[in-house]
């Protein structure tokens, strides 16, 4: 059987830089670039679907950034959870040692 490690450290990282990707997605407002066409295109077709496109868009990079946001909170919530297993693991075991006047031997 082969060991596994989890560097939970790594995996906190790893979520801090998720969510700094969900911040930064966050403030991206896509359908700003189509803030020209009804001006530039008008009573074209393009014009008058300009508005949705540009509110799907945005609809697109809210739920990017909340998506990015989720993946966040697992990621450090399985760093947590990998780290309180480990110290669980670690008293049982701990309980189990001969143990002299001073503690474990």
């Amino acid at each position: 059987m082969s060991d596994i490690e989890v560097y939970t450290e790594e995996l906190r990282a790893a979520g801090h830089a998720t969510r700094e990707a969900a911040e930064s997605v966050a403030g991206i407002e896509l359908g700003a670039a189509l803030t020209g066409v009804k001006s530039g295109l008008p009573g074209s077709r393009a014009a008058s679907e300009s508005s949705a496109l540009a509110e799907h868009w945005d609809g697109i990079s809210a739920r990017c950034a909340e998506r990015l946001a989720e993946r966040a909170e697992k990621l450090a919530d399985a760093a947590d959870d990998y780290d309180s297993r480990e110290r669980s693991a670690a008293e049982d075991f701990e309980g189990l040692l001969p143990r002299g006047p001073e503690g474990p031997i």
